[in-house]
């Protein structure tokens, strides 16, 4: 399997809905987006109840792992949140896949970082998320009308883009039918504490 897919399917596997989202050379912020919201930090469920992320603060943001049904970290994320004109966006790049040791010795020499992010809204004890549709970035690529850079690596459409670039195009296609993923089918909930 080759690694970019991997590490598309191990976001789909983290954030699961009907679609994938786009893969990015160049990270949606800047430094000056920064900002650091406590909410993040935890565990987060899936719909179905099930151990999902966890979210730790870190010198320059967050760091994101994944859980196996055990609520075990098995996969670990560099993350950022970023403010966007008063939207919340969270910017995930992976960082490791496979245990420490194997990762130092092999992963890296076939590892392109690229960056995945989201919108996302908190709402009491769960945020939803959405992302810049795949499908709907290829259909864009292939009629011609991505004002975008952009380059293909066999099946998947990866932006390069600089980040101001990339900033006005999501900015930009926040309303436009089909870009996002519906906020409907994204959702992360805090676990439900066990009966005493």
């Amino acid at each position: 399997m080759r690694i970019t897919k991997f590490v598309c399917l191990m976001l789909v596997a983290l954030f699961a809905s009907g679609c994938e989202p786009i893969m990015s050379l160049h990270p949606l912020f800047l430094e000056k987006d920064f900002v650091f919201d406590a909410r993040l930090v935890g565990d987060w469920h899936d719909r179905d109840g099930k151990p999902c992320c966890r979210f730790e603060k870190s010198a320059d943001g967050y760091t994101l792992f994944f859980l196996n049904k055990n609520g075990e970290p098995v996969n670990k994320y560099q993350a950022h949140l970023a403010n966007l004109r008063g939207l919340l966006f969270l910017d995930i790049l992976l960082k490791e896949a496979m245990p420490q040791d194997l990762f130092e010795r092999s992963f890296p020499l076939f590892l392109v970082p690229a960056h995945t992010f989201y919108q996302i809204r908190f709402e009491g004890e769960s945020f939803g998320y959405r992302f810049l549709d795949d499908e709907w970035i290829e259909s864009m690529r292939k009629q011609k009308k991505l004002k975008l850079p952009c380059v293909q690596v066999d099946d998947l459409t990866v932006l390069t883009a600089p980040t101001d670039k990339l900033q006005k195009f999501v900015l930009k296609n926040l309303e436009t039918k089909d870009a996002f993923s519906p906020f409907e089918e994204g959702r992360l909930h805090r676990p439900t504490p066990s009966p005493q």
